[in-house]
């Protein structure tokens, strides 16, 4: 119990930190998003200090209240899941956006994932079992791209499987131009087709860490008494 309750009160100080550098950062860099805006609207025609006033009122940048003030009415709207707008995809608002990109996130994450599972936990197996083999010394390979950077691993893929040998497309989630969204194999295809290099690139990042528990569990495991007991019986290891 006190293990998960330090657990939690970790991640709940990650998380705050994370809310609170998201508030600082963008006052301590030059310029602001009213700026940015203004530049976007200026390639359509001029704008008025009207309009320049509108977009101060939109982001909050207009504000003159004190800074602790500001920042507990930012926890305060972040708490209310009111996110604001969007500079990027000025006028949607940033619910809107996550909402729009949450599902590819979660599907490529989770499919990703059971995919580093069930190789990392096979694998892992194997390498505890045959003890000594290339498996098991390939092991601190695997571990070695774990400390890797996502971001890191996912340039070198997109450079050298995207760019230099163009297996797989740099972007989109599937072919915009021949496919429709909808439960057809050719969609279905075009999907798997387009997710495998950032489905690859979180597989190879995070497979090491299943092989790694894995085979020490299965080391563990046939160390015990019982399995000891087994084989001095006469029980070969592999019925046991």
């Amino acid at each position: 119990m006190r293990y998960i309750l330090q657990k939690l009160g970790f991640y709940l100080v990650a998380f705050w930190a994370a809310l609170t550098l998201n508030f600082f950062l963008p006052r301590l860099m030059p310029g602001n998003p009213v700026d940015m805006m203004l530049t976007k609207l200026a390639q359509r025609g001029p704008v008025s200090p009207e309009a320049r006033e509108a977009i101060e009122l939109l982001l909050g940048t207009n504000s003159q209240a004190s800074l602790p003030v500001q920042y507990f009415e930012y926890l305060g709207k972040i708490f209310s899941l009111d996110l604001g707008v969007s500079v990027a995809y000025f006028p949607a608002s940033v619910s809107d956006v996550i909402g729009q990109t949450l599902p590819w996130t979660i599907g490529l994450i989770g499919i990703a994932t059971l995919i580093s599972f069930v190789i990392g936990v096979g694998l892992g197996m194997l390498a505890g079992w045959k003890r000594g083999s290339w498996l098991d010394n390939f092991i601190p390979v695997t571990t070695m791209f774990q400390s890797v950077p996502y971001f890191w691993l996912a340039l070198i893929l997109l450079f050298l499987l995207g760019s230099t040998w163009q297996l797989f497309p740099l972007n989109g989630g599937y072919n915009v131009y021949t496919t429709s969204p909808g439960w057809s194999w050719e969609f279905i295809g075009s999907l798997i087709y387009y997710g495998t290099l950032p489905a690859l690139t979180i597989v190879i990042s995070s497979v090491g860490g299943w092989m790694l528990g894995m085979r020490n569990m299965m080391v563990s495991t046939l160390s015990d008494d019982y399995i000891l007991t087994a084989e001095a019986k006469g029980c070969a290891r592999g019925a046991s």
